[in-house]
């Protein structure tokens, strides 16, 4: 889901600062790297959404609350962050009715863009990306047998390098949790061609994993 589906849609994205160390050159990048993408623009869906009512006009309905994934073009970090956004009726020109909107964001996480579980004959791994290659690959927890929304967000903080982290917030964990698992890929080792399949065995014995 990209910007243009989001009502009203960003204009200009924040936290350019906080996405500083992750512009890169993706023409280095292999093709299939675009596999590991997280999911662009709205996160898993609207938390919220309000129907505002204008007076003698019709009915306007606008995502109030939703998670969004903020990047740039030439950029491997994401950062993620909540918006919400608040409406208010305004008597524009030719007295008819309008609406402004106001917008809040506050970031939860920094994360890789590229990063995935692959699910494989080797185990089930949450894989980072870093310039286009494998950089880590965590295991599933053994207590839990797999990963979980909580456990995406344990291995976030304990085992992703600086600067990547979530926020943790008591209120609204297990939802950032959530909304983090559902924009991860999910990839199946036997589903990927031949020749990337190579790759990737060949990328993660380089760090250790047989």
């Amino acid at each position: 889901m990209g910007w243009e589906e989001i009502r009203p849609p960003i204009t200009d994205a924040p936290f350019k600062d906080e996405l500083r160390r992750g512009y890169t050159d993706f023409s280095r990048f292999p093709k299939w790297i675009w596999l590991f993408e997280m999911r662009g623009g709205m996160l898993d869906k609207c938390m919220e959404t309000t129907v505002l009512r204008l007076k003698g006009g019709p009915e306007i309905k606008y995502c109030r609350r939703a998670y969004l994934r903020i990047t740039e073009d030439n950029n491997q970090h994401a950062v993620i962050v909540l918006m919400r956004t608040k409406a208010r009726v305004i008597n524009s020109a030719e007295d008819k009715w309008d609406v402004e909107y106001t917008q809040n964001f506050r970031m939860v996480a920094l994360v890789p863009r590229f990063m995935g579980i692959l699910h494989g004959v080797m185990g089930t791994y949450l894989l980072i990306f870093r310039d286009g290659k494998v950089e880590k690959a965590i295991s599933q927890y053994p207590s839990v047998g797999r990963f979980t929304p909580k456990t995406i967000i344990d291995a976030i903080n304990y085992y992703f390098p600086q600067p990547f982290h979530v926020i943790k917030r008591l209120n609204d964990e297990l939802e950032i949790g959530h909304v983090l698992f559902n924009a991860i890929p999910k990839i199946e080792m036997d589903e990927l061609e031949p020749s990337v399949k190579d790759e990737v065995k060949k990328q993660l014995r380089e760090i250790g994993i047989k």
